[in-house]
This record gives structure tokens, C-alpha cells and sequence, in this order.
């Protein structure tokens, strides 16, 4: 049983609705610890723009019953918790970054990307320490940290500077699969056809991993290695969510005697199309944090730059389940529609893979960090596609434990199917 803990309170803000800065330490049974930060807003009663989903509940207060909720759902204590802060960059405005499951993200002023992070570990951020050597190493489409709040030797928050005009990737790539199932066309003759932007993307995706190779180092992979970290993540989806992953864990555990592995580096971890926008005719990598929670030394194991192309492969795919799905719902069972829906979103997904996969390998530095044969590369990547596979489904069981009986025909298909042509 865990024991959960505040670890200090302070106030962000002393005037109705109030604004509570509160660590939470949470003891596990085996006596390890997490600490997570939380900013609570409590007032007389909600503010409309909270979501139902954001209320705590009731809560005492010396007027008499308040109400609690989570502050960074309401924009005006948002702001005052980024000038609380980081009060040299003041800002007024503010607005939500949806999509983003690791802390809470803003726009603020349309000025600054602010990220209030989850989880408190000691040391550097590694999401600010990837920025910051990007930046120094010259990488363009990178926007390094302007400032962050610290607490003895943790950061707490991030600030970068926005990208004005900026769209999110997610957003581009659902507006264009939704044209697509709207018209009932081909995905090349839809007007938002996604193709050039994903290719653009690849381009980007593999800068960012020969400058992480000549900045952290790289090193032949190790299958032991490997095998190990990718088993001991998930033992940790699987303590989370309570799925029955022994068959994966087989899987993974082959890669122990593999060669022809490429290269390990330090990658992004997390890197799909919710952690990049589009300005001005280029994409800006502004999100460097990740969903999947490890600790900070997890964050900096060297891996192959594969995990990477699989994260952003795996967000194109859950673009196109989203569309599809709602495209159904839509066809209010008539088959014939459905049908079709999923044709022309695997059409759409394929044509978007296939530009990405274009422009990660037209970069001739990245091929060194890969495996040799082309063989190699679809059976090593389909491992990561599998990992990516299973830390979605394993987040949706903890969200919805009826669920926990739907990840087996995905799982079992990924595991029985030969290798994807890719390379």
C-alpha cells in the first residue's frame, strides 16, 4: 500500500480563487519514492472553463466550503503560477497545449512555450538538457530554454520561445486524414495531403539524431543490453496496468543474442507529433519531455534512434484510429462506409510512413547510426513499434481497467506478423 505525502505548501496566489503549490511525495510498498508537483486552485466554486474532469472536490476553508481543482486547468491561475515561477519572463495570457499527458503545457502571450513538469527528480531536467545542447550544437529547429524554475537542484518548469503561427503537428496530420475521409479521396489528391510535411519531418528527426551522436557519443548497440532495459520497462507498464505481457517479454528478451543492431545514442524517448509544430514552412521540435515515466537515468540510456522513428510512427497511427473511428461513428453503422473509412485511413497512414521514412533516410550521416541490412532495421524497429504498442495500451488499462482484456489481438498481431517493409 503507498503512503502519499505533501512535501511543502506554498501560495501562488492570495486572493480568490486561491493558488496552492503542493509536492506530493508517494511511499511505495517497497520503499521506494516519487514526488510529483500539483497546483491546486480552491475557490467559493469552480471556474467555468475547469472540465468536470479537473474538479477534486469539496475542501474546508475559514470562509466555510471551497471547492479544489487542478489550477492549470484554469487559464487566469495558470498565468499566475508561470509569474510565481519564473517571474522574469511575466506573462497575462494563456492557453493549454492539449495532447500532453507528462505535466502541463502553455502558450503564453503566444510568446513562450511553458512546460510545468510532472514528476520532481534531482538533477538537470534531461528535456532541458537536450534542448540546451541542441541549441548550442546549432540545430535551428530547436527551441532552447529561456529560463526555469528550480528548487535546490530540480527543475520544476521549463520556459522556450514559441514558434508565432505555430500549428501543432497533431492537429496538421488530423486536419489532413480528415479531408481525406470527408471527400472520400485518395490521400494525394487531398488538399491538406500530409506527404510533404511528414518527409519534412523525417529531415528533421534525423538532424536531431546525428547531432545527438556527435554531442553525447554514440556506441554499438549491445542485444543484451537492450533486451535488458526494454524487460525491465516492461515489468513496469506491467506492475501499472496488470497485462499479461509474458509473450513480450519472450520477444524481447531474443534481442539478447541479435546483431547487426546499429548504434545506441541518447534519442528524445518520446518523440511524436504532439512534441513538434509547423511555422513558417518548417517544423520546431518544442516539447522534449516524455509521457512514458521512467527516472532521469532511464531518460539517458543510450538506445537506437529506432525507438524515436517508432514513437512518431506510432502517433501517425493513432491519428489515423482517432479519424477512422470517428468516421464511423459518423456512418452510423452502414458498413459499406466503415468499409471504406478504414481503407482510406490505412492508405493515408501508409502514404504518411512512407514520406517520413523518405526523409529520415535521405540524411546519409543517419545510416551509420543504423543497422547495416535493411532486414535488420525492419525487425529491430518492429521490436520499438511493439514497446510503443504496449506502453499505449498499457496507459489506456490504467485509465480504464475494463480495458485491460482489449490489448491482446493488437499485441498478439504485432507478434505474430512478419517484419514491415520499410527500408
Amino acid at each position: 500500500m503507498a503512503l502519499v505525502r505533501p512535501v511543502r505548501v506554498e501560495l501562488f496566489r492570495r486572493t480568490w480563487p486561491l493558488g496552492v503549490w503542493l509536492p506530493i511525495e508517494t511511499i511505495l510498498a517497497d520503499g521506494a519514492s516519487v514526488t510529483h508537483q500539483l497546483a491546486v486552485g480552491i475557490g467559493p466554486r469552480v471556474p467555468d472553463e475547469v472540465p468536470p474532469s479537473a474538479v477534486i472536490g469539496e475542501v474546508a476553508t475559514p470562509d466555510g466550503t471551497g471547492m479544489a481543482f487542478d489550477a492549470f486547468a484554469a487559464p487566469e491561475l495558470a498565468a499566475a503560477f508561470i509569474n510565481y515561477a519564473t517571474p522574469d519572463v511575466p506573462v497575462q495570457r494563456v492557453r493549454p497545449v492539449p495532447g500532453v499527458r507528462s505535466g502541463a503545457a502553455f502558450v503564453a502571450d503566444d510568446r513562450w512555450f511553458v512546460k510545468a513538469f510532472r514528476r520532481i527528480e534531482s538533477g538537470e531536467h534531461p528535456g532541458l538538457e537536450l534542448a540546451r545542447v541542441l541549441a548550442e550544437r546549432g540545430v535551428g529547429t530547436v527551441t532552447p530554454p529561456v529560463s526555469s524554475w528550480r528548487r535546490g537542484d530540480s527543475d520544476l518548469v521549463g520556459v522556450a520561445r514559441w514558434v508565432r503561427g505555430a500549428t501543432s503537428g497533431a492537429a496538421m496530420a488530423a486536419a489532413s486524414i480528415a479531408d481525406v475521409l470527408e471527400r472520400r479521396c485518395k490521400p494525394r489528391e487531398s488538399r491538406l495531403d500530409f506527404a510533404r510535411s511528414a518527409e519534412a519531418l523525417g529531415q528533421l528527426v534525423a538532424s536531431i539524431h546525428v547531432a545527438l551522436a556527435a554531442a553525447f557519443g554514440s556506441a554499438p548497440a549491445d542485444g543484451a543490453a537492450l533486451a535488458g532495459f526494454l524487460i525491465d520497462r516492461l515489468e513496469r507498464r506491467r506492475a501499472e496496468s496488470g497485462i499479461d505481457l509474458d509473450r513480450v517479454q519472450s520477444s524481447f528478451a531474443r534481442l539478447a543474442a541479435a546483431e547487426d543492431l546499429g548504434t545506441s545514442i541518447r534519442v528524445h524517448g518520446d518523440l511524436g507529433l504532439a512534441r513538434v509544430v509547423s511555422a513558417r514552412s518548417k517544423w520546431w521540435l518544442v516539447d522534449f519531455d516524455v509521457d512514458d515515466v521512467g527516472t532521469f537515468d532511464d531518460r539517458r540510456v543510450p538506445i537506437s534512434p529506432l525507438a524515436d522513428v517508432a514513437a512518431v510512427l506510432s502517433s501517425l497511427s493513432d491519428v489515423r484510429i482517432a479519424a477512422v473511428a470517428a468516421a464511423e461513428a459518423s456512418a452510423g453503422g452502414r458498413e459499406a462506409e466503415d468499409r471504406e473509412a478504414r481503407v482510406l485511413g490505412d492508405a493515408w497512414e501508409d502514404r504518411a510512413v512512407d514520406a517520413f521514412v523518405a526523409g529520415y533516410t535521405s540524411n546519409d550521416q543517419v545510416h551509420r547510426l543504423l543497422p547495416v541490412e535493411r532486414t535488420s532495421r525492419d525487425a529491430l524497429f518492429s521490436v520499438f513499434e511493439l514497446d510503443r504498442t504496449v506502453a499505449r495500451l498499457s496507459r489506456d488499462a490504467r485509465r480504464d481497467p475494463g480495458l485491460i482484456r482489449l490489448p491482446t489481438a493488437e499485441v498478439d498481431e504485432l507478434l505474430s506478423a512478419q517484419p514491415r517493409r520499410r527500408w
